[in-house]
């Protein structure tokens, strides 16, 4: 993936949406693009957070550990969606185990360039960061609707 395919790859990702060509190339330049194969851990729950990702392609699961030693599926991630990001911004471990469900591409920015990122107080920053309250809303209440399901119950 040149320079240029992943400025383009970014401008589609729903939560980099607003950001200007000049600040999307500063992103390409500082993330990693990694291949990983089907089945491999990325990290546990709990682990610290070195990385958010974004998927190019391919199919990661996010799980969650429950009594019993069981893993509860709460959230299956494709294409241009990301995962990492909660750990980034409050400090403390991963909340879930993350494993690739098939063979996938994804591009890794750490810490320090995700706070960079937030760090701006332009339009197109505080845009970035009201998506980025909208998705973890969004992945908060599916994973409770996961949870509740396994428990039998349902959360309307």
């Amino acid at each position: 993936m040149s320079d240029r395919e992943t400025v383009e790859f970014l401008a589609t990702v729903t939560l980099l949406e607003g950001l200007g060509e000049a600040d999307l190339a500063a992103l390409a330049r500082v993330t990693r693009r990694r291949t990983v194969e089907a089945g491999q851990l990325l990290w546990r729950q709990g682990d610290d957070a070195r990385e958010m990702l974004i998927i190019v392609n391919g199919t990661l699961s996010a799980s969650l550990d429950t009594p019993g030693e069981r893993a509860l599926v709460v959230a299956s991630l494709g294409p241009g969606e990301t995962v990492g990001e909660i750990a980034l911004l409050d400090g403390a471990g991963h909340t879930v185990n993350v494993r690739a469900t098939e063979a996938a591409t994804v591009l890794a920015f750490g810490r320090l360039d995700f706070a960079a990122l937030l760090a701006g107080q332009d339009q197109a920053t505080l845009d970035l960061k009201r998506r980025l309250a909208l998705l973890l809303a969004g992945r908060l209440r599916t994973q409770l609707r996961h949870l509740a399901a396994a428990l039998g119950g349902e959360i309307v």
